[in-house]
């Protein structure tokens, strides 16, 4: 501008506000979600999450199943196993599993799931819900 127009600014408050609208322009792709399960889950609190875990594959993130054993439950892990595997058959529409679940540890038995691409996954189904 003619002539040259200068503002004041408060530099901390400056910063700030740049940091903020740099961490809202990165896209959400390649982002991991975790959802914990038991061996013991209830059916209907499963249901929940594997409609959760729908929801994040039709938002292209990663999905981390974790599944932690307690106690006495160490001694009968073919649960476990049964439950995650279930899981995954579950959500075979929408995502896939990276590799065969995995024990961590002792207690921790985890598998992760990557999102199928957009025209080979199975419709969203919120997308039909809010009509």
């Amino acid at each position: 501008a003619t002539p040259p127009v200068c503002r004041i600014v408060n530099y901390g408050k400056f910063l700030y506000e740049e940091s903020k609208r740099g961490s809202h322009s990165r896209p959400a792709a390649g982002q991991m979600k975790e959802i914990q399960i038991s061996p013991v889950i209830d059916p209907h609190d499963l249901e929940t999450k594997r409609n959760h875990a729908i929801q994040f594959l039709c938002d292209d993130m990663k999905v981390r199943v974790k599944l932690r054993f307690r106690g006495r439950q160490k001694a009968h892990k073919e649960i476990g196993f049964e439950v995650v595997n279930q899981f995954i058959k579950d959500v075979a529409a929408y995502g896939q599993a990276d590799s065969p679940p995995k024990m961590l540890g002792d207690r921790d038995l985890n598998a992760v799931l990557s999102p199928l691409p957009r025209n080979k996954r199975a419709k969203n189904p919120r997308d039909d819900s809010g009509e």
